[in-house]
């Protein structure tokens, strides 16, 4: 078993960039750089922390006064779980309803609850979404050597 110690607190992220027009430095740049994670992250990752799927329904019906929307709250993670994902449960659910589907995935993360749920064998309830901490970095690095 190989040992991967070495990379523990280490975050590899990485984007291609196609039919670019910008020079090499532009595209390298501290600032693009930083752009990029934050968009991209935010695009693929989200906002929300991780729960598994017993939390977060606590976690919904804790903060959620209004019934129907609960309950429709619930179904969504509910499908996103069964369906094995974000992706899938768009294609699964009703036909002519993507909006309403984005909309409830938004209010999901408003509820900071990533619509991607932590299997129960984990043995954990809850992992906290990195996106905070990597802008808190960025900024902190900022701060210490601004940006030209």
């Amino acid at each position: 078993m190989q040992d991967f110690s070495c990379t523990k607190g280490i975050l590899r992220f990485e984007t291609q960039v196609r039919n670019e027009e910008a020079s090499v430095a532009q595209v390298l740049s501290q600032k693009r750089y930083e752009k990029e994670i934050e968009y991209f992250y935010k695009l693929i990752v989200g906002n929300g922390d991780y729960y598994t799927l017993d939390t977060a329904i606590q976690l919904i019906r804790k903060n959620v006064t209004d019934q129907s929307k609960r309950m429709a709250l619930e179904r969504l993670i509910k499908l996103i779980d069964h369906s094995g994902g974000v992706w899938q449960a768009k294609k699964i659910y009703r036909e002519g309803n993507a909006d309403k589907f984005s909309k409830r995935l938004n209010q999901l993360r408003k509820l900071n609850i990533n619509p991607v749920v932590l299997p129960p064998e984990w043995g954990v309830d809850r992992l906290e979404n990195l996106h905070s901490r990597i802008v808190d970095y960025m900024k902190k690095r900022e701060a210490e050597a601004p940006l030209e």
